[in-house]
């Protein structure tokens, strides 16, 4: 009896593991939900396409233009925008710049979600921390995002594309990344300064 008790046990085991092989060589895709779009690209418009970027931030307005050459400079403010002024690029600058905005235009969604106007507020939309808008060289807004808060799982963040009214989660070090080019350019530095 012992014996046929422990052949039916060591029967059950090689069933188990033989379902694990085969779970193992033939594993099914979790199913999605129809609002999922993994990898879908967040930025439409081609990043050859883009002119300048501007940042609202906080009552803030900050801009990124290429110059002739395509490199990129912080367009700093100049008292009553003089009509004459000229921006030069700071190649380190230019890099850095170039360097975020080319990596943030290769953004994949993580999560697609229906836009609620009642559920904003939990998605930190109401008030977004950065509004980006991506602009082509006739002066077009190409792309509008808004950056929202941090979800929760700590690595995501909420954007809205008001274009198409939908919130996505993309990857927090995009929106780090973005936040990192508000602050100002080293003393000396020329990537934005003007000329007259």
């Amino acid at each position: 009896m012992t014996t046929r008790r422990t052949l039916g046990w060591l029967a059950l085991l090689l069933a188990a593991l033989a379902g694990i092989a085969w779970q193992l060589r033939h594993p099914v895709a979790p199913a999605l939900d129809e609002d999922d779009q993994p990898g879908a690209p967040l930025v439409a418009a081609p990043y050859a396409d883009w002119a300048s970027v501007d940042y609202l931030h906080r009552g803030d307005r900050l801009r990124f233009e290429r110059d002739a050459g395509g490199a990129w400079f912080r367009h700093d403010s100049v008292a009553g925008e003089a009509a004459d002024h000229a921006h030069r690029s700071d190649p380190a600058a230019a890099e850095r710049i170039g360097s975020v905005l080319s990596v943030f235009a290769r953004a994949r969604v993580e999560r697609s979600l229906a836009s609620q106007p009642d559920q904003l507020a939990g998605y930190g939309l109401v008030n977004p921390a950065l509004i980006v808008l991506i602009q082509g060289r006739d002066g077009r807004v190409l792309q509008t995002l808004e950056l929202g808060d941090v979800a929760p799982d700590g690595l995501s963040r909420y954007v809205q594309v008001p274009q198409t009214r939908q919130i996505h989660t993309i990857p927090d070090y995009h929106a780090k990344a973005l936040l990192s080019l508000l602050a100002a350019p080293a003393a000396g530095a020329a990537s934005g300064a003007s000329a007259p």
